[in-house]
């Protein structure tokens, strides 16, 4: 069902402001509930310049017998909605981690009913959403995971399947062309893995062959460490390849998708770190299983208690040259709290650039960054939602949507402090010599108190110190590191730009 929303309610979202570098300033965007109770922003994606379709879920009213109901929302470069379209099939839940995908004119998404479980399709043109596809089942085993459209009237769906009083999840992947099911493959995992759990899944052309990603684990004695299994399987169901991250230093809370090239040769995967929860992306060689690098997110160095993360999307950026990466901060203090972030990363593992949101009015306001997506013009359009935990706000529930530019900044602020924000290094300090074989020397170009750090490729710390002063050198004697590339990185505690340094004999 169709119907126009009275857009009302609205609340401001703002950047973290900040007269440091690399903070914008004041830049105000709308914080809207679509008239649900409690609206969460799943997904976003451009269909011409300019104009968005987002995935989004939430309540009619406060009814609590009435479960969560999907919902599609046009929206406009402002990021105000004009439409939003109902997937109202009774008591209707948007199912696990939805995503928005596309074909030509049409868009699909997956959600469940009381006895189903649907594959639902948008079609741009007609302006219409039908069910392309529903399966019943149990309780147990009725959920769709994930979606992969291969043609206009050709998908794979990945299901759940599981037995009562079990908490392990086997799955199927099943192909439906034209709402009809073709083949149905079912997991096959090793039998080693005491929990498992089916999570995205992507099909690659060049190689016919169907990879999913799913959270495992194995216990190593009194010891149980999660994991994430990629597999490869052929289009007859064979398991063609596997690879699992280590057992030590990894935990996925929640890895909700990852990334393998078009020629098969590395898989870039994210995640969180079993200590404080650090977030951390990698890049992994796929004929060896050797872990290219791996780059780690919100390091305690900062020192802004924001130091768990929670990443929640990656893709490949529209330059095919870089990471996309969106999620949240968490204070390394408090439960809640969180920052939304986006940051873009080279296929390299160095960070260009880190950008943080937060609510600009009321107490424990908090802000999520769920997905984030290129757009046309070569910025980016990010979904998320935010909440008042304190009941400071009207609105105690918001979905937020941000439009930026290629750096991730949003446009149309005026301030005098507009040429600080940069992603030129050189602007910020000067360093010499580079490369270098023995003395390396900072000199930093601006008063402001910046933090700045040397790492390898794989993340290992080097050094770290501050300078606050314009014209205030620091040396470093880099006679023991050895020889290769390093990664430096300069914050002012909110935004991080990074580049590189080289060490010669």
């Amino acid at each position: 069902m169709k119907y126009l929303i009275h857009l009302s309610l609205l609340i401001l979202l703002v950047f973290i402001m900040t007269d440091d570098l690399f903070g914008q300033p004041d830049t105000y965007l709308e914080r809207e509930t679509f008239g649900l109770v409690k609206s969460i922003g799943w997904d976003i994606l451009e269909y011409e310049p300019g104009r968005y379709l987002s995935l989004l879920d939430g309540r009619l009213n406060n009814d609590s017998d009435h479960a969560q109901i999907g919902f599609l929302g046009k929206h406009e470069s402002n990021g105000i909605a004009f439409t939003i379209d109902s997937f109202n099939f009774g008591t209707v839940t948007i199912g696990f981690r939805p995503k928005l995908y596309s074909f030509n004119d049409n868009f699909y998404t997956y959600t469940r009913g009381e006895d189903e479980s649907y594959v639902m399709r948008y079609n741009l043109m007609v302006d219409s959403t039908s069910t392309f596809f529903s399966l019943g089942g149990s309780e147990y085993y009725r959920n769709f995971h994930d979606l992969c459209v291969l043609d206009e009237n050709e998908v794979l769906v990945l299901r759940e399947v599981r037995d009562e009083n079990v908490s392990t999840s086997k799955g199927q992947i099943i192909w439906v062309l034209d709402g009809i099911i073709m083949r149905i493959i079912h997991l096959d995992y090793p039998d080693s893995f005491k929990y498992t759990w089916p999570e995205r899944l992507t099909y690659n052309k060049n190689t016919e062959s169907i990879f999913l990603m799913s959270l495992v684990s194995e216990e190593n004695g009194s010891e149980s460490f999660f994991q994430t299994l990629v597999q490869e399987y052929s289009i007859t169901g064979e398991v063609l390849s596997s690879y699992v991250t280590p057992s030590h230093d990894f935990h996925t809370l929640p890895s909700q998708s990852f990334h393998i090239d078009e020629q098969v040769k590395y898989l870039y995967l994210f995640g969180n770190g079993a200590t404080d929860l650090v977030g951390w992306v990698m890049k992994v060689e796929m004929a060896t299983g050797a872990i290219v690098w791996k780059q780690v997110f919100t390091e305690p160095d900062f020192e802004t208690g924001n130091k768990q993360c929670i990443p929640s999307h990656m893709q490949l950026d529209s330059d095919h040259e870089s990471l996309i990466l969106g999620g949240t901060f968490f204070s390394n203090d408090e439960i809640g709290n969180t920052v939304g972030f986006i940051s873009k990363i080279t296929l390299d593992g160095v960070i260009q650039w880190t950008r943080t949101f937060v609510i600009s009015d009321g107490d424990s306001n908090e802000a999520q960054i769920l997905s984030v997506r290129p757009a046309s013009d070569g910025g980016y359009i990010a979904i998320g939602t935010s909440t008042f935990r304190n009941g400071a706000s009207e609105i105690p529930f918001a979905t937020l949507i941000v439009k930026t530019d290629e750096n991730g900044l949003v446009k149309g602020y005026s301030t005098s402090t507009e040429e600080l924000v940069t992603d030129s290094v050189s602007d910020l300090y000067s360093i010499f010599p580079n490369p270098v074989s023995e003395i390396l020397t900072f000199r930093q170009n601006e008063n402001a108190n910046l933090t700045y750090r040397i790492t390898d490729n794989m993340g290992k710390y080097y050094d770290l110190f501050t300078i606050k002063h314009d014209k205030e050198f620091h040396s470093l004697n880099v006679k023991n590191y050895p020889t290769g590339s390093y990664v430096r990185t300069v914050s002012d505690g909110v935004q991080l730009l990074n580049s590189e340094l080289f060490v010669v004999d």
